[in-house]
């Protein structure tokens, strides 16, 4: 990834027909870049070729991914993303920051619409600052639309922290809901035995 790359207009469907975890636009360096008005739908992931450790092993499709190595003043703004496994997917290492993700639309993905973790904290860092309580991501004006039960709206995977991570700030975001009124799970490994929080819009 280079500086001010520009990832635009792009129609990009059944991505990753023979790889899994991987996206439809799938990015680890960005810097100042932006990422807008693409389509992607159908991401695939295939399960004949996963990791056959325990964390890879379901299918892992993102519509968008970004993150593991360096990202920063990354805006991903007005795309559409249907029918994988994670709409947007944001990873983080010490190095990212100021990066925002506005005007999207993210409907029917089988997981959830928008995910977060800190797995690649642990790149360019040593114990115990793989820890990054606070960041500055910028959530603003999206859609999110679930259409099953199992649908989440946000998932938020925390690896390296004892408390609860700051994302940052979410700003009038929608988030729809069919037939479930959970919308948001954080998943926190770094307690005692794990700790699984479930939120609906009221809360």
């Amino acid at each position: 990834g280079e500086s001010r790359t520009v990832v635009e207009e792009n129609f990009v469907s059944e991505a990753c027909s023979v790889v899994n975890d991987c996206g439809g636009i799938y990015a680890d360096t960005l810097i100042d870049s932006p990422v807008r008005r693409n389509i992607i739908l159908d991401t695939i992931g295939s399960r004949a070729t996963a990791s056959s450790t325990q964390q890879t092993r379901s299918r892992i499709a993102f519509g968008i991914y970004y993150g593991q190595d360096h990202m920063e003043g990354l805006t991903v703004e007005y795309n559409t993303v249907a029918r994988g496994s994670v709409g947007i997917w944001v990873d983080h290492t010490p190095s990212s920051g100021n990066n925002v993700n506005r005007f999207n639309t993210l409907f029917d993905n089988e997981d959830a619409q928008l995910g977060f973790n800190d797995y690649s904290n642990a790149r360019g860092a040593t114990p115990p600052d793989h820890c990054i309580p606070v960041r500055d991501d910028m959530i603003l004006d999206n859609l999110f639309f679930s259409l099953t039960s199992t649908q989440l709206s946000m998932t938020m995977y925390e690896v390296y922290c004892v408390a609860p991570i700051n994302w940052g700030t979410f700003e009038r975001n929608r988030y729809y809901s069919v037939t479930s009124p959970t919308l948001i799970r954080r998943e926190h490994f770094n307690a005692a035995s794990g700790r699984i929080f479930t939120y609906t819009l009221p809360q």
